[in-house]
């Protein structure tokens, strides 16, 4: 019967070992997993952060090409508006061509190549 005693006591003895290493082995896997999400949150703030700097930066540029591109551009619009102003107003001895706003800001860009036209048709 000591015998039998014996492995009993050797089974039980197996089996809470098998039970603590196998708890170990999923406290460890939990610890792990935790740690790998916390890297992946982690990583994906610091790449929006990235994002909305670069977002911020082109949105800047492009603000600066704007207004430096109005700044420019004021002369040539003042030009064109005052064109079509003067093709509305009626001329004397001139045809009714001339008096289309379209060829007031041909005119008024000097017909350069590239400028924008815009056909706005007869009022």
């Amino acid at each position: 019967m000591a015998k039998y005693k014996d492995q009993v006591s050797e089974a039980t003895e197996e089996l809470s070992e098998s039970v603590r290493e196998t708890n170990r082995v999923i406290a460890e896997s939990a610890v792990a997993a935790q740690e790998r999400n916390w890297k992946f949150a982690q990583s994906i703030y610091e790449d929006e952060v990235e994002l909305f700097k670069s977002h911020a930066e082109d949105t800047r540029t492009v603000m600066e090409k704007l207004m430096g591109a109005s700044e420019k551009g004021q002369p040539l619009f003042q030009s064109v508006a005052e064109s079509m102003v003067a093709a509305q107003e009626p001329r004397r001895g001139h045809s009714h061509i001339d008096a289309h706003p379209h060829r007031a800001i041909t005119q008024a860009t000097g017909g350069v190549r590239g400028a924008r036209t815009w056909n706005v048709g007869c009022l």
